[in-house]
């Protein structure tokens, strides 16, 4: 997914790891950018560190931590069992699947059905009390990754380094997703994605999955160190199948020896019922007797207190597109006021109005083409890529694959992907911009046409003079959607922010009616 560089940061003077986009395909650079965002916000010591997102014309790359160790496995075999040679681990047998829009199925070796898992044996791990130590740090990393709202789907010893001084770092959220808001937390699945030996029975099964699916990978590398094998071998479908229905053989069959707490913490692990699987706070106790250093954050619980007048704003703005024309709803405060909060809480009412939401945000790591609109339109991609292939070419404009230049992510859409495109390879950048606007703001008046639209970027002040052009295109004369978008930032910014500087100006938005929403310290 991604190739992987050292190299220098001079600006840092510090050696850092650069992951590399190899070719700029819709597919592959909507998953590129969503593992560097997956981070945003979320700092942990056994977390891998993400700095700087670059786009370079059509090379993609980010920054990040440089980690120098071992996989999870090797590092305990190594160091821990008296080993002077490297092991290869059974998993790296392991077939990946990523996803039907690709279609493929991947090994380390080869690629097809005839895949067979695990087959193969490793030097066991039998050094228990430095086995504890190293699980109990990937469940604080994995609890901290939870706790913020995400799952990795990826949990497996080459994505789980171990540093000579015996941290423990979790990397390569390639395949992350977002948790919802509801309790239980849980993420949808529409398609196959992780790596089949660590891979849930639900995972396997295209089913609902909560934090239960990573720990169940856990459970795997658990099973795998003292044993030396996978709980399941075989042809790739069979161990599909064998995970719906089957138990593992138990690890003390394999292991007399291994301690009755690790065999017990493995297997429920291992439970093919997800409900079953201790949390993580468990998972701690019981390997550290500590409890997380994170707890989960209020808005988690769904409680939300006051802030009735900057509600009453909102949908005051959000009535006011009714009569045909654009707003604009400023949502400002200081950083930490509970501008995402409040945003996030009106949108849940919107959405029982059945407003359409094109939501995204700025990321001051970032260097990318217009910031501000950049994660809004891989939103946008997402929406037209769950229709109905006839229901989404409808809405398209003619250009719409010049729009495509500019946010390629919309290309995995297939009704956008099927569009013939017209001739613009002639235009300069100018002309370039100027069609492919036009065209967004088309496409965004045949969604308004349909249903109430709702556009919103946070932390705008992070945004790009570019980005408050396009904005004051797309709701400026001639034609603007009637869409309300909600532009959240720091007030302590707004002076000094290129992207906020510019969207102000009174000349650029006058035919916009605005709302000035201040989120400021509760009574």
């Amino acid at each position: 997914m991604g190739v992987v560089y050292e190299a220098f940061d001079e600006e840092h003077q510090a050696r850092v790891a650069l992951k590399t986009l190899p070719y700029c395909e819709p597919a592959a650079l909507y998953r590129f950018k969503r593992e560097f965002r997956s981070l945003a916000g979320i700092v942990h010591p056994n977390l891998v560190s993400l700095y700087e997102l670059f786009a370079e014309r059509d090379v993609w790359f980010f920054s990040m931590e440089f980690v120098e160790g071992d996989d999870l496995l090797s590092n305990l075999r190594r160091q821990h069992s008296g080993a002077s040679e490297s092991f290869s681990t059974p998993s790296d047998r392991g077939a990946l699947i990523e996803g039907r829009e690709t279609a493929t199925l991947v090994s380390g070796e080869d690629a097809g059905g005839d895949n067979v898992v695990g087959d193969g044996a490793a030097a066991p791990v039998r050094d228990y009390d430095a086995l504890r130590r190293t699980l109990a740090q990937l469940a604080e990393g994995l609890g901290a990754l939870h706790a913020g709202g995400k799952l990795h789907r990826d949990i497996k010893p080459s994505n789980v380094l171990t540093t000579p001084q015996g941290r423990v770092v979790i990397l390569d959220f390639g395949l992350v997703a977002e948790l919802g808001r509801s309790a239980p937390r849980s993420v949808s699945v529409r398609e196959l994605s992780g790596t089949v030996p660590y891979m849930a029975p639900e995972q396997a099964a295209q089913a609902t999955l909560a934090p239960a699916a990573d720990w169940y990978a856990v459970g795997v590398m658990l099973y795998e160190a003292p044993t030396g094998r996978l709980p399941f071998r075989g042809p790739v479908l069979q161990v599909l199948e064998d995970k719906q229905w089957l138990d593992p053989v138990p690890p003390s069959e394999l292991v007399p020896d291994i301690p009755e707490d690790l065999e017990r913490l493995c297997r429920q692990l291992l439970a093919r019922d997800a409900a079953r699987r201790p949390s993580g706070r468990e998972i701690l106790e019981r390997l550290a007797g500590a409890r997380p250093a994170r707890r989960t954050r209020l808005a988690d619980a769904g409680v939300f207190v006051g802030r009735a007048r900057q509600r009453a704003l909102l949908e005051a703005a959000f009535a006011a597109t009714r009569s045909g024309r654009p707003a604009l709803a400023l949502v400002h405060g200081s950083s930490g006021s509970g501008k995402s909060a409040l945003v996030e809480r009106f949108l849940q009412d919107a959405c029982l109005q059945e407003a359409v939401v094109l939501a995204g945000r700025c990321y001051e790591q970032e260097s990318v083409p217009y910031k501000a609109l950049d994660s809004v339109m891989d939103t946008l991609g997402r929406l037209l890529r769950r229709m109905p292939r006839a229901d989404a070419a409808s809405l398209l404009p003619r250009d719409v694959q010049v729009v495509a230049r500019l946010f390629p992510v919309l290309r995995r859409a297939e009704a956008v992907a099927g569009m013939p495109a017209r001739n613009s390879d002639v235009l300069d950048q100018h002309g370039l911009r100027r069609r492919a606007f036009q065209a967004l703001k088309e496409l965004l008046n045949r969604i308004a046409d349909r249903q109430p639209l709702v556009l919103v970027i946070d932390d705008l002040q992070w945004g790009d003079a570019d980005s408050a052009a396009a904005l004051a295109t797309l709701l400026g004369p001639p034609d603007p959607p009637p869409a309300l978008l909600i532009a959240a930032y720091r007030s302590e910014d707004a002076g000094r922010s290129a992207c906020l500087r510019g969207l102000l100006k009174p000349s650029l938005l006058s035919s916009v009616q605005q709302f000035n929403v201040e989120v400021g310290a509760l009574e």
